[in-house]
């Protein structure tokens, strides 16, 4: 049985102002599935990459995750949080060189600060 640690990364956006990313410590285990970053585009899986979003913008929240030391996609959950809240979450065929997930309800950038957080693995049940 493959051992799984799972990280997350945490994204700061202010509207209006650049993010900023705070990454999670390191982890061990034979297979290391980690939350990359995260980021807004104008649509899912595709469109323009926003670093400053303006108030009203719609926007859909992404997370790059990936799966270190697997010799092949792993499945896993990931869920995405939007100020400390579940916005959206799936199990996801994950790859060593990196998979893309987002959601698909679009979020419409409000005025203040914001934490987008992308989490993999974060009930421990990869396979």
């Amino acid at each position: 049985m493959k051992s799984f640690w799972a990280r997350s990364l945490e994204l700061i956006a202010l509207v209006g102002v650049p993010f900023g990313l705070l990454a999670a410590p390191a982890g061990a285990g034979a297979v290391d599935l980690e939350a990359i970053r995260t980021y807004l585009r104008t649509h899912p899986n595709a469109g323009s990459e926003v670093s400053a979003p303006e108030v009203g913008q719609a926007l859909y929240l992404h997370v790059d995750v990936r799966a270190n030391g697997a010799s092949a996609a792993v499945s896993a959950p990931v869920r995405i949080l939007l100020d400390g809240r579940l916005y959206c979450f799936g199990v996801h065929s994950i790859r060593p060189e990196g998979t893309t997930v987002w959601c698909n309800a679009l979020w419409a950038a409000t005025a203040g600060a914001h934490t987008v957080r992308g989490e993999v693995d974060y009930d421990h049940g990869a396979e």
